[in-house]
């Protein structure tokens, strides 16, 4: 598990399976370093609901989706490379 937090306004994701508990207002997610073509990022809350999902389309991907939506819990199901960071409202 590698998950790392700032402040209390950032949650840093680094490793597939990575969770965090609590009920939080998530207002952006962005991956970054996505390594190659079709590699893919999949975060969802603890009821299993989808927030962000991602491929990507090329070497050093980025992605960043505004989410604006309280959450009880996350976990990065999927995280094929690279870092999620997850922004707190």
């Amino acid at each position: 598990m590698a998950v790392t937090t700032n402040a209390g306004y950032m949650i840093k994701m680094t490793a597939q399976s990575d969770a965090v508990t609590g009920s939080f207002k998530v207002g952006y997610v962005r991956w970054v370093d996505g390594v190659k073509a079709n590699e893919e990022c999949l975060l969802k809350d603890t009821n299993g609901s989808e927030l962000f999902h991602s491929v990507a389309d090329g070497p050093n991907y980025t992605d960043l989706m505004p989410i604006f939506r309280w959450v009880n819990g996350l976990t990065l199901t999927t995280l094929d490379s690279g870092t999620l960071y997850i922004y707190l409202r």
